[in-house]
């Protein structure tokens, strides 16, 4: 296995990690690993496929497309 350092953790970072690994009873080196993994992982759907089959599965949603208008002027004159 090999080793990574991260070096300019915000404080606050890390006092949220450390609470994070405290609630899911790891170790900070575990809890970051964890984290790691799940956030590179590739085969999973992602939230685009989450949602995607939570609309399939009921049947699909339909939007209400706002009206569209024109777009204001823009007034460059004074630029350099």
């Amino acid at each position: 296995m090999a080793d990574l350092l991260i070096r300019g953790i915000d404080a606050s970072t890390k006092k949220r990690l450390e609470a994070q690994a405290r609630r899911n009873g790891r170790s900070q080196s575990a809890e970051a690993l964890a984290l790691l993994e799940r956030g590179l992982r590739v085969d999973g759907p992602g939230w685009v496929g989450i949602l995607r089959h939570a609309a399939e599965s009921s049947g699909g949603y339909q939007l209400e497309l706002p009206e569209r208008r024109p777009g204001r002027g823009l007034d460059t004159s004074e630029w350099a």
